[in-house]
């Protein structure tokens, strides 16, 4: 098998050592992923059609998102 990737083969090939539960939450225009800590729910990804989105404050990775 040839594997062509950019990605290191440690990566490709390990499991990770401890997997962290997220959680989608729904916006007007797509979805945000959460981490949940001892604080809240912490930003990790946007998944939006509105632009606008992007440069909102409240969606910003490592923010912690409130409904």
């Amino acid at each position: 098998m040839i594997l062509h990737t950019i990605i290191d083969i440690n990566e490709v090939f390990l499991k990770p050592q401890e997997s962290t539960k997220t959680e989608l939450h729904s916006i007007s225009h797509g979805v945000v992923q959460t981490v949940r800590d001892e604080k809240g729910c912490r930003v990790c990804s946007l998944f939006s059609t509105d632009l606008k989105d992007y440069l909102n404050p409240r969606y910003e990775p490592g923010s912690y998102f409130q409904e």
